[in-house]
């Protein structure tokens, strides 16, 4: 098998219990990348929450962000975009909103929200809509299930939107474009790899299309049940750096 990138969502998956890349991490993809395989990270993060994260560990990569409707390099160009209308935004946001879940917005001018507490962003001002930005990714987080599962229902009237989740409390829409696979697959497109030479990691609903679409899939001990079933192997937890002995032993067969 030669692979040729590696494709790996942050949280749950590459992170710690820290929410930290681990030194043992850090040096794996430091190796990968010294045996000239591409490094990409895929995840639900806007650039400003993602990229410190494997600054402070030291490694520099291109970003698959938010859920796949943005590819940046590791110097945070944008590269490629997938984004919602600001009609079907405002209508996914209402949506929200009428069930109580808190609300943040992620746009290409910023992010913005509904509880500056929870979510690194800058308060949603009430002209919001009136201003003219371009709407990446909604993000609603509530600890209240049945409140969650009556807004994808509605939201699930909407046209051209996809609807996932990085974990039980919250809900995340984007173009239908948008999701983690399809922009991994304009990545290689870019990179010139072939989908049978990547390797993907993951442990979420939102890493559900990267295991449908690429055959080398890797999902954590900690993934969520259908990762299990549909991945080529299940490995070690974020909590005992399963990425990093993983590609480890991939490197190992080279």
């Amino acid at each position: 098998m030669e692979i040729q990138l590696f494709v790996s969502d942050l949280d749950g998956t590459l992170l710690n219990e820290h929410s930290q890349v681990a030194p043992e991490t850090a040096q794996a993809i430091q190796r990968a990348q010294q045996a000239g395989i591409r490094w990409l990270t895929a995840t639900g993060r806007s650039w400003n929450t993602a990229a410190p994260l494997l600054e402070q560990a030291g490694i520099s990569c291109d970003f698959v962000l938010l859920n796949g409707a943005e590819l940046r390099s590791a110097k945070g160009e944008l590269l490629l975009d997938a984004s919602l209308s600001t009609a079907t935004a405002r209508q996914a946001a209402d949506i929200l909103s009428e069930q109580g879940i808190g609300l943040e917005i992620n746009t290409d001018q910023g992010d913005f929200t509904t509880d500056t507490q929870f979510c690194n962003a800058a308060p949603l001002p009430e002209d919001f809509w009136s201003r003219p930005l371009t709407v990446r990714k909604l993000f609603g987080f509530c600890w209240d299930a049945a409140k969650l599962t009556a807004a994808r229902q509605a939201l699930g009237t909407l046209n051209g939107v996809s609807i996932t989740s990085s974990a039980p409390w919250n809900i995340e829409i984007t173009a239908r474009e948008a999701r983690k696979a399809r922009m991994v697959e304009r990545a290689a497109q870019l990179y010139g790899i072939a989908p049978d030479h990547i390797v993907v990691f993951g442990d979420g609903s939102n890493d559900e299309s990267l295991f449908r679409t690429f055959p080398h899939s890797r999902a954590m001990e900690n993934a969520v049940p259908l990762l299990h079933t549909l991945a080529e192997k299940v490995i070690e937890s974020n909590v005992d750096c399963g990425v990093a002995k993983e590609v480890q032993r991939i490197l190992s067969d080279i």
